[in-house]
C-alpha cells in the first residue's frame, strides 16, 4: 500500500503556497474591512437598506450555493491552473478591496 492509499494527506509546495497567500489574503481583507468600519462608528448612522445591496447579497448567496451544490462529495483536488489562480486572485482581490476602501473620501458621508 502507497502512503496515498493510507489516507496520508499529501501537499505539494504549490498547494502550501496557494492555501497560505489564501489566508493571508483574507487576513489583509480582516483588518482592512476593522480599520475601514472605525471611522463610520463614530458616525453611529443607521444605513438604509437599498435595491443595489439586496440584490448584491442575494447574487453572493446564490454564487454560494451553485459552487457548493456542483460539488462532489469526495474531496477536493485542485489542479495546477486552480492553484495558480488562487495565488494570483487572492491577493487581487484583498489588494482592490484595500483601494476601495482607500479610495473614499474621508469627507464622503458628511
Amino acid at each position: 500500500m502507497t502512503p496515498s492509499s493510507q489516507g496520508v494527506l499529501q501537499l505539494s509546495p504549490l498547494k502550501i503556497a496557494a492555501y497560505c497567500v489564501y489566508l493571508v489574503a483574507w487576513l489583509v481583507f480582516a483588518v482592512a474591512a476593522a480599520i475601514g468600519a472605525l471611522p463610520r462608528r463614530r458616525q453611529a448612522r443607521m444605513t438604509e437598506i437599498t435595491a443595489p445591496l439586496v440584490v448584491g447579497t442575494l447574487l453572493q448567496a446564490l454564487a454560494l450555493f451553485a459552487i457548493t451544490g456542483s460539488m462532489g462529495t469526495g474531496p477536493l483536488k485542485p489542479r495546477t491552473f486552480e492553484l495558480a489562480g488562487v495565488l494570483v486572485l487572492s491577493p487581487l482581490g484583498a489588494g482592490l478591496f484595500v483601494w476601495a476602501l482607500r479610495s473614499v473620501p474621508r469627507d464622503a458621508n458628511a
